[in-house]
């Protein structure tokens, strides 16, 4: 749920300004995803805000 809020709200500028982080605990990001919502941004670091953090458990 939480990135079909984040694909569907992040046109909205206000939002996206005021996530701090989107965790996706569990879940993966598509490299297809990230390519289709251009607004969709994964962490890189530990000062990062607007990202999504995320790590899966599957193999």
């Amino acid at each position: 749920m939480a990135l079909r809020l984040l694909k569907e709200l992040g046109s909205d500028k206000a939002l996206r300004e005021r996530l701090v982080a989107c965790y996706a605990i569990g879940w993966r990001v598509t490299p297809e995803e990230i390519a289709a919502y251009p607004h969709l941004h994964m962490a890189q670091g530990v000062d990062d805000t607007g990202v999504i953090i995320t790590f899966t458990t599957e193999a």
